[in-house]
């Protein structure tokens, strides 16, 4: 097999690798992006494929091959954050109703629209406190389409993609920091499912994930549908 005739990818990053960066002889690669040396395989044409144990299901998560489909869904519930979340909105609503009725009874408008303010915000932690107890995510993957979707409360982060235009799936590890005005610094961390598309875009599957084994999980049963090679991506968890 000719060069010409082989189409490598880097294991670093996954960008094709060109014909003059490939040593047949030596069975070895450079990536012109990363600068990334890898063995690769000429049968196969492409970069060893690597090898990852299997993740089990996590709780919460349901799969099943619905007329050739594969559906996988992951509920939200969470016994912590549907009583965190309940106490907080009974608490803020409680307090802010308060205040606000005053204000509109004594005819202060201007401290009572700064109040409204507050009143959205009460709503919107009431609503998430309803979608994190009654909503779920469904990844229906067929030969046609990938769809993701939320429900049944509507929430943003749906996705319909054609699966053929899917090159590869990846985990990353995303870190934001923030600070209160009482000088309290926070951490959160969450682990977002990618895939590559054949055009070179990324394209966000899930984003809000905290587990790091339900996102690799995802990543798995996904690319096994499919027929992806699991490959290593530059960024990856």
């Amino acid at each position: 097999m000719s060069t010409s005739e082989m189409k490598v990818e880097c294991r670093s990053c996954g960008v094709h690798v060109a014909a003059e960066n490939l040593n047949i002889d030596k069975l070895v690669a450079k990536c012109g992006a990363c600068n990334a040396v890898f063995g690769f395989d000429v049968a196969g044409g492409s970069a060893h494929r690597r090898q990852r144990a299997n993740i089990a299901m996590p709780r919460g998560v349901t799969v099943e091959n619905q007329g050739g489909d594969l559906v996988i869904v992951r509920s939200w519930r969470s016994v912590f954050l549907v009583v965190f979340l309940t106490v907080f909105t009974v608490i803020w609503n409680g307090i802010t109703w308060t205040f606000f009725i005053g204000t509109l009874a004594s005819g202060l408008w201007p401290l009572t629209a700064f109040l409204s303010i507050f009143l959205v915000v009460g709503a919107l932690v009431g609503y998430a406190t309803l979608c994190v107890l009654l909503n779920s995510t469904e990844i229906r993957v067929s030969n046609r389409r990938l769809t993701v979707k939320h429900g049944p409360l509507p929430v943003p982060g749906g996705v319909d993609v054609d699966p053929s235009e899917i090159e590869q799936l990846w985990v990353e590890q995303s870190i934001s920091h923030s600070r209160s005005n009482n000088g309290t610094s926070s951490t959160s961390v969450s682990y977002p499912l990618y895939m590559r598309l054949k055009n070179g875009s990324k394209k966000a599957l899930l984003r809000s994930v905290s587990d790091s084994e339900l996102s690799i999980y995802l990543e798995q049963q996904v690319e096994e549908f499919l027929g992806i090679q699991d490959r290593a991506v530059r960024g990856e968890y």
